[in-house]
């Protein structure tokens, strides 16, 4: 299993958000939350400048204490309305999850016959004809047609339809959802890695519960103690070409490495025969996925 944080809800209060003011230093209408292990990051600051709920995935450090505070005239105030809850909910990198959300993508790629309007409305599974199900949000038909396609929308996790109704033609669409959080609902893992290893690393294949037998995907290590820098790409397949090093992975095939941490996340992985993508693209037939959320560590000696 994938490497997992935890689920907390963060309620920023607008009274708090109004009371940051007069900093010169520090940022203005800015709710801070200090000591919380965002993966694989590291420990950071979190900042939110909007009021509500917000979901993180994470780690708080009790140890240090995190605290939520903003400031006022450049002094520092604990005593806030803001607060967090949580702690208990493992979840995968993406804090959509613990939000019970999604990232989905639109593309209209058909407009019809009818003329349509400048806004679109979008909605979660619709029931029938008249009952459109939830209201999810208003969408720029210009924003989801065209260059712009696709865009980007955040809806239920349980959605499986949504509707994109035109209110001024009164024609709408019903598009079956495909879920992209492979990371969870498929529980991708690779079937061994090896640690502790002299100058090398070892790893098996792909494997996952919506796909018995994974045959496309490519993966990006990176490292030594240092997330941002790309050792090499490893892969199996023809549908995601660029990878250097084939699984399964042993001491005869792996590049010599110098010891530290390495990190290894899936780029792109083909499951049941859809191709999934942390980058997405308009026009590749990639879906966009949080798979880059799936990650293993392993450390080289």
């Amino acid at each position: 299993m994938f490497f997992v944080g935890y689920c907390y809800n963060v309620n920023v209060s607008q009274i708090d958000l109004d009371s940051s003011t007069g900093n010169t230093i520090y940022n203005n209408n800015t709710i801070y939350i200090s000591s919380v292990y965002i993966y694989p990051t590291g420990e950071q600051t979190l900042e939110y400048t909007t009021s509500g709920d917000k979901c993180l995935c994470g780690e708080f450090n009790y140890s240090v204490t995190s605290e939520i505070y903003y400031y006022q005239n450049d002094v520092m105030i604990t005593s806030v309305v803001s607060s967090y809850t949580g702690g208990v909910t493992p979840c995968i990198g993406n804090p959509l999850s613990c939000c019970n959300q999604i990232e989905i993508q639109i593309c209209l790629t058909d407009e019809g016959t009818s003329s349509l309007g400048p806004t679109l409305e979008v909605y979660s599974n619709p029931v029938s004809l008249y009952d459109f199900g939830t209201f999810i949000d208003n969408v720029s038909k210009t924003s989801i047609t065209g260059n712009n396609c696709p865009f980007n929308i955040i809806v239920p996790d349980d959605t499986t339809t949504i509707r994109i109704y035109d209110p001024i033609s009164n024609c709408y669409i019903d598009v079956i959802i495909t879920p992209n959080n492979v990371c969870t609902n498929c529980d991708l893992s690779l079937d061994s890695i090896g640690i502790n290893l002299t100058g090398v690393v070892n790893a098996g294949v792909l494997t996952g519960t919506c796909d018995s037998n994974i045959t496309n995907y490519r993966m990006a290590w990176y490292g030594p103690d240092n997330i941002n820098t790309l050792s090499f790409i490893s892969g199996v397949g023809t549908e995601f070409p660029g990878w250097t090093v084939s699984h399964p992975i042993t001491n005869s095939n792996s590049p010599s490495l110098s010891p530290g941490m390495y990190v290894v996340r899936i780029i792109d992985v083909e499951l049941n025969g859809i191709k999934y993508s942390y980058s997405g693209g308009t026009g590749t037939g990639i879906v966009l996925s949080e798979v880059r959320g799936c990650y293993l560590t392993t450390i080289v000696t």
